[in-house]
C-alpha cells in the first residue's frame, strides 16, 4: 500500500465526488484503489437493526448521527469504534491495494488513529465547497444536524491539504493537482 487519503468536509461539500475523481486519476496510472468509509459498519448496523432504508434524508441522517456519535462514541464511550474497524480492514488487505480513500472523515481521532497505525502513509484532505461569491456553502441539513459534532469537530483542524471550490470544474482541477503531489 502506498497511501491512505482521508477526506473530510461538511455535508454536501463534494467529499464523495472528490474521492471518485481521485480514484479515477490514480487508476489511470495503473493503481488499485479502494474507497471505503468510517461509517461502513455503522450503516450496516442501521440497516440490519434499525430498519434504515439507506437514504440520507433528514430521518436517515439523524439516525446515523444518533447511533454513530451519541450512542457509540459518547454513551458507550467507544470513540475509536469506527476508525479501528476500518484500520483493521486496511491492515488485512494492504498488500492487495495501492491506495485507500476514506471519504467520510469527521473527527480528529479518525485522523490521529490512522496516522498512528500507518504513519506517513496517511494524508488528510479537507473539501470546502464555497459559493461563487466566496461565501460558505449552506447545505440542506437542518440547523440541528449542521451543529451536530459530526459536522463541526474538524472545523479548525490542521489538514495536510485544503481544497476550496465553487463548482465541479474547480474541484476536479484541484483534485488533479493533489493527485500529482501524492503520487
Amino acid at each position: 500500500m502506498k497511501k491512505i487519503i482521508l477526506i473530510s468536509g461538511k455535508a454536501e461539500n463534494g467529499k464523495s465526488t472528490a474521492a471518485n475523481y481521485l480514484k479515477e486519476c490514480l487508476e489511470s496510472f495503473g493503481n488499485r484503489v479502494v474507497i471505503t468509509r468510517f461509517a461502513y459498519y455503522l450503516k450496516d448496523l442501521a440497516k440490519r437493526y434499525c430498519d434504515w432504508d439507506g437514504e440520507k434524508d433528514e430521518k436517515g441522517r439523524s439516525l446515523l448521527q444518533t447511533l454513530g456519535t451519541d450512542i457509540i462514541r459518547q454513551k458507550l464511550n467507544k470513540p475509536n469504534f469506527h476508525v479501528s474497524r476500518i484500520c483493521e480492514d486496511i491492515e488485512i488487505c494492504k498488500d492487495y491495494v495501492d491506495y485507500v480513500i476514506i471519504d467520510d472523515t469527521r473527527f480528529p481521532n479518525e485522523i490521529y488513529y490512522s496516522k498512528a497505525i500507518f504513519n506517513s502513509d496517511v494524508i488528510s484532505v479537507r473539501i470546502n465547497r464555497i459559493n461563487e461569491d466566496g461565501s460558505e456553502y449552506n447545505s440542506s441539513l437542518s440547523p440541528t444536524q449542521k451543529n451536530h459534532i459530526s459536522e463541526t469537530a474538524l472545523d479548525n483542524f490542521d489538514f495536510d491539504y485544503i481544497i476550496k471550490s465553487s463548482n465541479i470544474r474547480e474541484l476536479r482541477k484541484d483534485i488533479r493537482k493533489l493527485f500529482f503531489e501524492i503520487v
